[in-house]
């Protein structure tokens, strides 16, 4: 898969050291989780989107990380920029809308 396997606690000192980067939450088994797997493997991400760092964890290895960030549900998407915004997206509608997520400006 295009992200790399680490920790939420990795993930926020990565995205500390001022690179954008992204954590892809998922839970196994989710169907949903699958369909985004695909779809951005599909659409060849992460050469699309330039300079984001790419990272995966799971809320089964993680649990107490969905009550951290608030999550409803997976597959989830938080979104670190360079100088330390965030900004999540719940859920997978379409690769467009992901791509779009991705661009847009954090909060």
């Amino acid at each position: 898969m295009i992200f790399q396997n680490t920790s939420s606690e990795e993930f926020f000192e990565t995205s500390m050291k001022g690179k954008a980067s992204l954590l892809y939450i998922k839970e196994q088994g989710c169907r949903y989780c699958e369909f985004a797997e695909a779809e951005m493997k599909r659409a060849g991400l992460p050469e699309a989107l330039g300079k984001i760092r790419f990272h995966e964890c799971s809320i089964d290895q993680e649990p107490g990380l969905a009550t951290k960030l608030g999550l409803v549900g997976v597959p989830a998407f938080l979104k670190v920029d360079v100088t330390g915004r965030k900004k999540i997206l719940v859920g997978f509608e379409s690769i467009e809308r992901f791509i779009e997520f991705l661009k847009s400006e954090t909060e």
